[in-house]
């Protein structure tokens, strides 16, 4: 039995489909390509092709419902297709399932239909997109609690009622990102923090304030429950009926630790479902802005406070939702997913209370609450100039004085050191970064400290460059094809990152050119972010035939170049058309590129 080359296949075809009078050609004209219209074809080249080449009478004949549901269900990219995914949810491909919706966010950030709709489109959609009105809780139609959706309300109907409680829109309008967000935070039994083993429970039943003795004043008068130094306590924050806002408080003795000094150093931890704080007071009943030693925390993730020095003696451990030190947020109802849930502890540590540098206290180069930092050299000499930070807590002023004193700059801290990287992203870190040449331009706002990095062009192409929805510095970012003179593109706060004070550029690369990539910090500040360096679709360096610049000469290249037939979009061989000479050229290069 005689098998047919494959290859040969393509050519057939692709000849075929090439000199056929009512097939591809059709491709960009006609009419929308999700509306039934009687023309052959349709005005998305791209999609039209993906369509005609499943059923070719798309082509011929017209553009009746068939045709529009393939292209409802093949179309990725195209702006209303089921194929381009969930407008409020991020995806790695462009444009999203609703037209006006898709538009709408693209005439704000290109980059949405050009490249992917990342988590800035996702949150543009939820934020200017018409939602879809009032919807049901507990509807088995309605999306899920956890996944955004265009439609109101969620499928389950307790979680829904919360969320909504919280945000009345996500009920009345649509469930959003920030509705899902919410959800996932307090519905999602996950994020119960655990108990560890020996761990005290709560003394208090779920919808009563017994153990609250400070502020709030029932009758009879609450007893406030003993919590050991060092012991976990495991508890709730709830709502209580009539209206009163549960505070938990125990009783925590410091002992003196025997050096003789009269201080005792402590630390405070807390893990919880939801955002709150907790905070050390004096016995009896202390305010809660006084407080010695506080920390917060929110999502489950475990917080503890710098180490504190205090008096040995009786305080009162105070855990509360909200933020320090105002308690808050009505909306815990009691054993509710777990999400009222907490763990805290008070340690009193036998370290003394002298000057607290080592590996317990937080990073010289990142400010946190409570003193010292965990580089013991750089520490003393930080503490040296400035005193208050060993005593108090090291804040911003004390990261500018180790990164001063005690950080090395990086290799790439000059645009000659610059670090090479390929499309993807890179941790960047400024700690040790200085100034260097040449200056920002005013126009791009200008940076105190900078690092550089050095990225080749795979194909020409727009490449994107940014650090969106990361970073702890305002950063800036440059792009320069040279170490001298100005860069070719440049950026300081982007409006569509979040948060904005990260940055995004982008600029037309020319295959094989190298480009330096500067990020800076405007203010001076150390710290980290993520950078992505992202090349749009173009031909691989040195594979003309690779149209999409995969790496391959395959059926996707085949499909581009036969959608821009008699143009100039796949023309290969330079005579300014696409003919049957460039088919030759695609189906010769065929497989992987050298």
């Amino acid at each position: 039995m005689h098998c047919p080359n494959p290859v040969s296949i393509l050519v057939a075809t692709a000849l075929a489909l090439a000199a056929a009078p009512h097939g591809l050609g059709q491709c960009g004209g006609g009419g929308d390509c999700l509306i039934v219209h009687p023309q052959p074809g349709c005005t998305d080249a791209d999609c039209c092709t993906t369509v005609c080449t499943t059923d070719p009478l798309c082509c011929s004949l017209g553009w009746d419902a068939e045709c529009v549901g393939l292209a409802d269900s093949l179309c990725v990219g195209l702006c209303g297709a089921s194929a381009s995914g969930d407008c409020l949810v991020p995806h790695a491909t462009p444009a999203c399932d609703r037209g006006e919706c898709c538009a709408t966010v693209c005439a704000l950030d290109p980059y949405c239909c050009d490249f992917a709709w990342d988590f800035t489109c996702a949150l543009l959609a939820s934020l200017n997109c018409p939602p879809k009105g009032p919807g049901q809780c507990g509807d088995p139609s309605a999306g899920s609690c956890t996944v955004p959706h265009a439609s109101a309300a969620c499928d389950d109907l307790a979680c829904c009622e919360l969320v909504c409680a919280i945000d009345p829109s996500c009920c009345s309008q649509s469930w959003d990102f920030v509705c899902a967000t919410v959800a996932q935070q307090y519905c999602v039994e996950s994020c119960e923090p655990e108990c560890p083993p020996n761990s005290v429970a709560e003394d208090e039943d779920c919808g009563q304030d017994s153990n609250n003795p400070c502020y709030l004043t029932p009758s009879p008068f609450p007893a406030v429950q003993p919590l050991a130094c060092g012991s976990w306590v495991c508890g709730q924050i709830h709502s209580v009926t009539g209206g009163f806002r549960d505070i938990d408080v125990y009783a925590v003795t410091v002992p003196d630790d025997g050096d003789g000094d009269g201080t005792v150093a402590v630390r405070l931890s807390l893990a919880s479902s939801f955002d709150g704080f907790a905070a050390l007071v004096a016995a009896p009943c202390g305010p809660i802005a006084s407080a010695v030693a506080s920390v917060e925390t929110d999502f489950c993730v475990e917080f503890a406070s710098g180490v504190t020095c205090v008096s040995p003696g009786e305080y009162r451990l105070v855990v509360a939702a909200g933020t320090f030190p105002q308690p808050g947020n009505p909306n815990l109802i009691c054993g509710q997913f777990g999400a009222t849930r907490y763990r805290a502890r008070l340690e009193c540590l036998p370290t003394g209370c002298g000057p607290t540098c080592g590996p317990d206290a937080g990073s010289c180069f990142s400010p946190h609450k409570g003193p010292g930092c965990d580089d013991v050299e750089c520490c003393d000499s930080v503490c040296v100039r400035d005193p208050g930070c060993c005593e108090q807590q090291w804040d911003t002023s004390c990261v500018q004085a180790a990164q001063t004193l005690c950080a090395v700059p990086p290799a790439n801290d000059d645009c000659g050191g610059a670090i090479d990287v390929d499309g993807g992203s890179v941790e960047v870190s400024l700690i040790g970064a200085t100034p260097s040449l040449p200056t920002f331009p005013p126009t791009c706002g200008g940076a105190a400290t900078d690092v550089w990095y050095r990225v080749v062009a795979p194909r020409t192409a727009t490449c994107t460059v940014t650090t969106c929805g990361s970073g702890t510095f305002d950063s800036v970012v440059a792009v320069y094809e040279s170490c001298k003179g100005l860069p070719i593109a440049c950026n300081d706060d982007a409006t569509q990152c979040i948060p904005e004070l990260s940055s995004r550029v982008s600029f037309a690369a020319a295959c094989g050119d190298a480009y330096l990539v500067r990020v800076g910090s405007l203010d001076g500040t150390p710290g980290s972010a993520t950078l992505v360096v992202n090349f749009g679709p173009g031909a691989t360096c040195g594979c003309v035939a690779d149209l999409d610049g995969d790496g391959s000469v395959g059926g996707s290249d085949l499909t581009m170049l036969l959608s821009a037939w008699s143009g100039p979009g796949g023309d290969l061989d330079g005579d300014g058309t696409t003919n049957g000479a460039d088919l030759t050229v695609i189906l010769s290069a065929w497989g992987p590129c050298p």
